[in-house]
């Protein structure tokens, strides 16, 4: 049984819908708590002053020698002039496993054409590798033969540190009577005493103020 041929237009727009619907699901980036940002922003991207047209061939990719938070992520829709709705952008990993995305907002290009830049702001931190960037609407995204018809785009990402988190102080059930001048109090009975000024002894607060009652201690 023969089949009726889709029209171009009508396949691309099932593709660019289908796009959108994949990038659109939400996926569970690590926003990891322990890395701490450091240092001036540094830059990758593929930008050109050349005509553009539309429709990139190669992967727009990011190449990163360590860990990095990326804090801003566009990609550019001049669009013969027109600009485009922005629409969602997001990273792929070389597994092809999308990592995030994120819906942009829009900015103006060259010439004042309104949404021809996309941007979103997607404050995750990755790991080094390389990393595709993937737009909703590749049939406007720019590109032209100086980049090698790959999609024009451009991070902003941030060195990290990793932040060992503070191991818990482990408490004691047991406790012992220890006598301070006056006072009589309970204490962790691995607690020792010592003395000396209270700047040298973590143990004991400054002293205090009511005459009789020698030191307070800090338990």
């Amino acid at each position: 049984m023969s089949q009726t041929p889709v029209p171009g237009h009508k396949f691309r727009a099932l593709h660019r819908l289908l796009l959108m619907i994949a990038l659109a699901v939400p996926v569970g980036p690590s926003f990891a708590q322990d890395w701490q940002p450091t240092g001036a922003p540094f830059y990758r991207g593929l930008e050109s002053i050349a005509a553009v047209a539309n429709g990139p061939t190669q992967p727009s990719q990011i190449h990163l020698a360590e860990p990095a938070l990326l804090e801003r992520l566009s990609t550019y829709h001049w669009n013969h002039g027109k600009g485009r709705t922005p629409g969602v952008i997001g990273l792929r990993n070389t597994t092809g496993a999308l990592l995030g995305s994120w819906s942009a907002s829009g900015s103006d290009g060259q010439g004042g054409v309104a949404n021809a830049y996309w941007n979103a702001q997607p404050g995750i931190v990755l790991q080094p590798g390389t990393y595709d960037v993937v737009d909703s609407d590749p049939a406007s995204w720019a590109t032209n033969a100086e980049l090698g018809f790959r999609g024009m785009f451009s991070a902003s990402f941030r060195r990290v540190v990793a932040i060992t988190p503070l191991s818990p102080v482990a408490s004691s059930s047991a406790t012992q009577q220890v006598s301070v001048g006056p006072l009589s109090i309970l204490v962790p009975a691995d607690w020792q005493r010592r003395d000396g000024p209270a700047e040298d002894n973590p143990h004991y607060d400054a002293p205090a103020p009511s005459p009789g009652l020698g030191r307070s201690i800090a338990i």
